[in-house]
């Protein structure tokens, strides 16, 4: 259907790099955004957004501290559904409210509070802590100059060792530079692998095996192109294209 189309997706990937680049230059707009954001990439290790994971991390602890109470008989059926609640009991909350009192006062956190089950006093605990890492997330660690020239292939990124690769030794991002690749925004529109194994865009939806199903077709059928034999003379390659 992209195809058919003109590739409209295109037009939604520009739409998401120009956003990300409207982002860089606005941190650098911003009175302190570029020397908070830099401070923040100096001293706080890891992904520059990994801190969202903390309210998530205190939720997953309180579920199994929660349920070894549930099988310790400590709650009934009620309690035990009550306990386990991640949200604080609105219909509890509007009844609160509904006395005159507001909830956004101390004695309002409290009633929150008190409305959460152990897995959501463990994410607000994990929200709580967060919150000191917030001003370094709201900035981006590029500059607007150094992202348009990578979406505009004058520059490429570094392609690590190992990345990506969660139980490894390595850090996330990898380790050592083995090659250097365009973004792969420039790779998707150009779309030069369909080229390297079809020939062009337009012969790989020729050979789709599920727009175009022939009865009694075999396994190889449903694989790419350079596994089958004697196809458009031998013009398929036997090497898949880099990735």
């Amino acid at each position: 259907m992209d195809y058919k189309l003109g590739h409209p997706s295109d037009k939604v990937i520009d739409l998401g790099l120009k956003a990300s680049v409207l982002h860089d230059d606005l941190t650098d707009m911003l009175p302190g955004g570029r020397t908070v954001t830099d401070a923040y990439q100096q001293t706080v290790s890891g992904p520059q957004h990994g801190p969202l994971a903390l309210p998530a991390a205190g939720a997953f602890a309180g579920g199994p501290y929660h349920y070894a109470k549930v099988l310790g008989g400590k709650y009934a059926n009620e309690d035990a559904r009550k306990a386990a609640r991640i949200l604080p009991d609105m219909a509890e909350l509007r009844k609160w409210t509904g006395t005159g009192k507001k909830l956004a006062s101390v004695e309002g956190i409290a009633e929150i509070w008190k409305n959460l089950g152990i897995p959501g006093k463990g994410a607000a605990i994990g929200l709580a802590a967060m919150l000191p890492f917030l001003p370094g997330m709201f900035g981006s660690r590029k500059k607007g100059n150094e992202l348009r020239d990578m979406y505009s292939g004058e520059e490429q990124g570094p392609i690590r060792a190992g990345r990506w690769w969660e139980v490894g030794s390595t850090s996330f991002e990898g380790a050592r530079i083995k090659e250097w690749r365009p973004h792969w925004s420039i790779l998707h529109k150009s779309h030069a692998e369909d080229a390297a194994l079809y020939g062009s865009e337009e012969e790989k939806w020729k050979h789709n095996p599920i727009l175009h199903s022939r009865p009694g077709g075999n396994i190889l059928s449903l694989k790419a192109p350079s596994l089958q034999s004697a196809t458009a003379n031998g013009r398929y390659s036997y090497l898949s294209p880099c990735t």
